[in-house]
């Protein structure tokens, strides 16, 4: 998942198949695709996708060090 962090905090626009575990880390901030025809289409097509900055800000928020020392600590409770 940090690769993805990364992207978006870079800007970068991000696809992940969406049968993996980074659905959790890429929310709605992300592009998923299920197959290779799909991923296909949102490489030829990326130029005409935008993602909100506020749905990548919310996404990042939920990963920031402040939200991981919470939920850890909220484990240690």
């Amino acid at each position: 998942g940090i690769p993805v962090l990364e992207a978006l905090r870079s800007g970068i626009p991000v696809a992940v198949a969406n049968s993996s575990s980074l659905t959790e880390v890429g929310g709605d901030a992300v592009l998923y695709f299920n197959n290779q025809e799909e991923l296909t289409e949102l490489l030829k097509n990326a130029h005409q996708t935008t993602i909100s900055v506020d749905k990548v800000q919310t996404q990042l928020a939920k990963f920031s060090p402040q939200a991981l020392i919470a939920q850890l600590m909220g484990i240690y409770k």
